[in-house]
C-alpha cells in the first residue's frame, strides 16, 4: 500500500512538473508596444510582463509612460486572461495618473490640472510563442476622477466611452 502511494505521488508530481514546462514555453513573457485610446492618453509606450502562467489563466501587469505637447501620463495595469495557444480573451484593470500642463507642476505658478483616470475593460490579446508580433484590441468604460486643487478628496467622476488599440513585439 505504502508503494502504491509512493508511486501515485511522484507520478502525479513528475505530471505536474511536466506539465508546468510546456505551460511556460506556451508564451513569450515579455511585450513592448504602442497603445493609441480614445480617451485619456491618447497614445502610450507600454512594457507588458506575464508574472503567472497556470494551466486556465495567465496574469500581467503593464507599465507605460505618454507625453504629449502639455500633458504627461503614467498607465499601470493588470491583466487577466485565458486560452492556450495564441488567441486569448482579456480582463483589465488600468489606473493612469494624468497631468496636464506639467511643465508648471513644481512652479509658483501652477496651472497644471491633475486626474486620475480608471478604466476596467474587456478585450482580445493576440500573443504566442511562435510569433513575436503582439496585438491587443480593448473596450470598457473609463472613470476620470478630477480632485479641485484645494482638495484631493473632492473629486468631479465622469464616465465616458473607452476603446484602445495596441501593437508590438513579444520577447
Amino acid at each position: 500500500m505504502k508503494k502504491c502511494i509512493i508511486v501515485f505521488i511522484t507520478c502525479f508530481v513528475f505530471l505536474d512538473i511536466v506539465n508546468a514546462q510546456d505551460v511556460t514555453n506556451d508564451l513569450y513573457r515579455d511585450a513592448v508596444y504602442v497603445e493609441g485610446a480614445t480617451k485619456g492618453s491618447y497614445y502610450s509606450l507600454n512594457y507588458d510582463h506575464i508574472f503567472y502562467l497556470g494551466q486556465k489563466q495567465k496574469i500581467s501587469y503593464s507599465i507605460g509612460f505618454s507625453l504629449l505637447k502639455e500633458s504627461i501620463s503614467f498607465p499601470l495595469g493588470l491583466h487577466l486572461f485565458t486560452g492556450n495557444k495564441q488567441h486569448h480573451p482579456e480582463l483589465s484593470l488600468y489606473v493612469n495618473p494624468f497631468i496636464k500642463c506639467y511643465k508648471t507642476l513644481f512652479n509658483n505658478t501652477n496651472t497644471s490640472d491633475k486626474y486620475l483616470f480608471i478604466t476596467p475593460t474587456i478585450g482580445y490579446r493576440f500573443q504566442s510563442s511562435r510569433s513575436n508580433f503582439f496585438f491587443k484590441v480593448q473596450a470598457g468604460p473609463l472613470l476620470s476622477l478630477d480632485p479641485a486643487s484645494d482638495n484631493f478628496w473632492r473629486m468631479e467622476p465622469k464616465i465616458y466611452p473607452y476603446s484602445s488599440v495596441a501593437l508590438g513585439l513579444a520577447f
